[in-house]
């Protein structure tokens, strides 16, 4: 096993022993629960060595204590598996704790999930021992376009538009008209939803609000409702001008309900965050808004349209080009200091780029064919050309034309 393997199989151990205490209960802890490893694994190994000639049986772990990580890339391995392996047999563990315990729970309808120590420890015996193993299928979280399609389709829940209308109802909102899911992290989000986790590095995904309102309003006034989703973040209940419904803020907030909710919207506008897992997995059209880099810019089939945040230089104030983004390496993650190491900002986009990718939104919505083909601008098509590199497929998005128009650099 390689290295990285090793680490990777140390990090499994270290998150099932539950470490906290001392450094010497810690150390204790960990001890122990190499111990339960080592008893475990013969009678596993035994078992594998019996079952594996007549049932194709997979070790699966799930990164759980991140949303996007959870949700995501849970979904990816479900779809693979079920174009590629369907007759599999799948024993999970979580590697954490589950950041979100609905979805936890749709997990374990779907497979057998065992415990962290028992899961690790059949993985290990797997990769060191059988060639079938869960991890040979990709665990990327962004290049998914040819695999989240609505043919991979898995989540069974108990939901019905029935549901759906009450909690609109009871929110306040007309239950017969459409509406379109709002997911924004704010700055407050990284350290209310994972508090002590150095969110340094991730503070770039953040945006404001305010910045979404001329948005809201403009939905509004076309008959969509627009509700505000989310866990965590700044509140803006005490405004009498909220110009959509505050169900971050509401008591009707749950885990189950963010997911009832996504499932029956007319489409999402997304920020740069994992929350856009939830409508993805019911392959809801997306529009991402506020991306700060290309390894946030999921291109799954569902991700319909795309603003990235703009990038430019601190010394001149000049923006940074495409081309530039892909010779300095920016495009993909490299250490949590490569943003200020080169000496880049990131600028949120204006009030009138998150309009205009709303209201593309509904006009790709209402002739799709029309949007993804003839009608693409000159901008757009460049915009296409230089991300494909970048993102490490075809991509499945637009670039919004009045982002672009104001962002051209992304097309240099």
């Amino acid at each position: 096993m390689s290295s990285a393997g090793i680490g990777r199989l140390k990090a499994f151990y270290r998150a099932a022993s539950k470490l906290e205490g001392t450094e010497a209960d810690r150390r204790f802890a960990f001890l122990f629960t190499l111990l339960k490893a080592a008893i475990l694994a013969v009678p596993i190994l035994i078992s594998l060595l019996v079952i594996s000639p007549f049932f194709d049986i997979r070790f699966r772990p799930i990164y759980a204590d991140r949303l996007g990580h959870l949700v995501l890339e849970t979904d990816i391995f479900i779809s693979q598996l079920k174009k590629e392996s369907p007759k599999a047999k799948v024993v999970c563990f979580f590697v954490g704790r589950p950041a979100n315990s609905y979805f936890s729970s749709l997990v374990r309808r779907k497979f057998n999930v065992v415990s962290p120590v028992f899961g690790a420890t059949g993985y290990l015996l797997q990769r060191s021992f059988f060639r079938r193993s869960a991890s040979r299928l990709s665990e990327s979280l962004h290049q998914t376009r040819h695999v989240l399609t609505a043919q991979s389709l898995w989540v069974s829940d108990n939901f019905s538009p029935g549901c759906v209308e009450s909690l609109l109802d009871r929110l306040g909102v007309d239950s017969q008209a459409p509406y379109v899911c709002l997911w924004v992290r704010d700055s407050v989000f990284g350290t209310l939803a994972m508090p002590g986790r150095d969110q340094y590095f991730a503070g770039y995904r953040d945006a404001s609000i305010a910045n979404y309102h001329r948005m809201c309003r403009t939905l509004q006034s076309l008959g969509y409702s627009v509700i505000r989703m989310g866990r965590t973040g700044i509140t803006e209940s005490g405004n009498d001008d909220v110009p959509y419904v505050d169900y971050l803020s509401s008591p009707l907030n749950s885990e189950e309900n963010d997911f009832l909710l996504a499932k029956y919207c007319l489409f999402a506008v997304c920020g740069d965050s994992g929350s856009t897992a939830i409508p993805l997995l019911y392959r809801k059209p997306i529009a991402l808004t506020n991306v700060g880099s290309f390894f946030g810019a999921i291109t799954a089939e569902s991700v319909r349209m795309i603003t990235m945040k703009r990038i430019e230089w601190v010394e001149t104030g000049e923006a940074v080009t495409s081309s530039e983004i892909r010779r300095f390496g920016i495009h993909r993650f490299n250490d949590r200091d490569q943003f200020d190491s080169l000496g880049i900002r990131h600028v949120e986009n204006t009030d009138l780029q998150l309009e205009g990718i709303a209201l593309e939104m509904l006009h790709l919505l209402r002739d799709e064919a029309d949007a993804m083909a003839g009608a693409l601008t000159e901008l757009q098509a460049k915009f296409l050309e230089k991300v494909r590199p970048l993102v490490g497929e075809e991509p499945s998005f637009l670039g919004g034309k009045v982002w672009l128009q104001e962002n051209p650099q992304f097309a240099l």
